[in-house]
């Protein structure tokens, strides 16, 4: 009788209030702050950040401009507002993207209590969003990836309350799925890769019709597919508009109906003789006129200095998959692993930016790395805890959501960066899990252990992070 009260004691749960979501904001901007703008003394905009920040301030001068926009022009356009109204500076940048995190944070909490069932895991699962190591430490710099994410987090959420039944009357849930839509095509004006998400919906909208379809044909009077499949064309049309601006802007410029116009060297420098088979992303992120090699150094350049380079890189890529499928197939299946990759970026920033030496780095990978590594154990874990705490259907788009932003890395070039902006999604189960491990320990412990295939995919993902390591540290293709 004791150990079912202390059983019943340990689950019990209470609403969440005002006195949390305050907390968790302040927390949430207190991390981040300091970090950017104490400890680090202002961040300093470097690699992808400063580029967005330069097409940015280009902008202000003259909007749209005068060129196409090689850079998706999503968190250039974000940046806008905030230097119209505060001026250019490193300050005004910092803080612009420590409003996307902490925007972030808040639509972890929310999205996890609007699926699972606990308001604890829930709470839980936004405090792990605001201390974060690897969006703490990254915080401050204006790169693409977190407001991504916001983007991602808003739409799905719409989506999860139109899946719940919050919104009563079709017209209503036609106008949400009309703004998931709409943030959905913003995501794609930020990270282009989220087209696949878009992709995906649309699939499984239509699933969902077609299902529903045939359920009418055995029982008359069911409409849910029409129902599905309007909201399916609603949702989009709502993301069409986003993108229609840039695309038209360089359409004028005789460059496509193209959001960015550096899809095809992405696809270039990810698909061609030289790419390394694991590290696909390496020839992409480095200086071209530095490689020591002369002819991989030539080859690249040869592409580069074309009037048709474009088309050059699109041709030279597709032949070369055509060629050799095989060496295509092995680079996909390195490139998902690659994706699931620890976090060190933001440590080789700060590493950089404040020249420190190795014995600088290694606690700032720890924190990094560890943290990543940590939570997404957690997420692993709450894959198998989650079947009754929650909405499934909710669970399920949250996951539909993070699988489909990976396709286009695994086709293209990936690592451990490009998983960023699906964290946000995969916290809420992270969450779940801390709960059941702090609230019973030993019968959740016991179910993880006992399960097999749990015990296969944490094989697996360490082993992952041990291949990652060593490719990141010790066997770099020749520069």
């Amino acid at each position: 009788m004791a150990s079912s009260n202390i059983h019943q004691v340990q689950r019990t749960d209470v609403a969440t209030g005002r006195r949390y979501w305050t907390l968790l904001l302040l927390v949430a901007i207190f991390l981040r702050v300091f970090v950017s703008l104490v400890l680090l003394d202002s961040t300093k905009q470097t690699s992808d950040a400063l580029h967005y920040v330069s097409q940015s301030q280009r902008m202000l001068e003259e909007f749209p401009g005068d060129r196409p926009y090689f850079w998706p022009p999503g968190r250039s356009y974000f940046l806008l507002p905030s230097y119209l109204a505060f001026g250019v500076s490193e300050t005004v940048t910092n803080l612009n993207a420590i409003f996307i995190d902490v925007v972030n944070v808040i639509l972890v909490a929310i999205i996890a209590h609007s699926v699972f069932t606990r308001n604890r895991s829930a709470r839980i699962a936004g405090w792990l969003a605001a201390a974060y190591p690897p969006a703490v430490m990254l915080s401050g710099w204006a790169y693409a990836h977190n407001l991504a994410m916001l983007f991602l987090l808003s739409s799905c959420l719409l989506l999860i309350l139109v899946a719940k039944g919050r919104f009563a009357g079709l017209a209503t849930r036609l106008t949400a799925c009309f703004f998931s839509g709409l943030f959905l095509g913003c995501a794609i004006l930020t990270r282009p890769s989220a087209l696949s998400v878009l992709a995906a919906i649309v699939v499984g909208g239509l699933f969902i019709a077609g299902h529903g379809f045939l359920r009418r044909m055995r029982r008359p009077g069911v409409e849910t597919w029409k129902h599905a499949l309007a909201c399916t064309a609603i949702l989009a049309c709502g993301s069409i508009l986003p993108m229609l601006f840039a695309m038209r802007h360089n359409a004028s410029l005789d460059e496509g109906w193209v959001v960015a116009t550096n899809t095809e060297m992405n696809l270039f420098y990810g698909n061609n003789r030289y790419t390394p088979h694991y590290k696909t992303w390496h020839w992409a992120q480095r200086d071209r006129n530095t490689i020591a090699d002369k002819e991989v150094r030539e080859y690249y350049l040869s592409f580069s200095e074309r009037p048709d380079a474009r088309e050059a890189w699109k041709k030279e890529a597709l032949q070369y998959i055509a060629r050799r499928p095989d060496i295509f197939l092995y680079r996909t299946v390195n490139r998902m692993r690659c994706y699931w990759g620890f976090d060190y970026y933001a440590s080789r920033l700060i590493q950089n930016q404040n020249k420190l030496g190795t014995g600088g780095l290694i606690p700032l990978l720890c924190f990094e790395a560890g943290g990543y590594v940590i939570v997404m154990l957690l997420v692993l874990a709450g894959l198998f805890l989650a079947r009754g705490r929650g909405n499934t259907s909710g669970m399920l788009l949250l996951l539909y959501f993070a699988l489909a932003y990976m396709a286009p890395y695994t086709l293209v070039f990936s690592s451990g960066t490009y998983h960023i902006p699906i964290m946000g999604l995969l916290l809420p189960f992270a969450g779940m899990t801390a709960d059941e491990l702090t609230s019973n320990f030993a019968e959740t412990w016991r179910k993880l252990r006992s399960n097999w295939f749990f015990a296969l995919l944490v094989v697996v993902f360490i082993l992952i992070q041990c291949e990652y390591a060593y490719h990141i540290f010790y066997h770099f293709p020749g520069s």
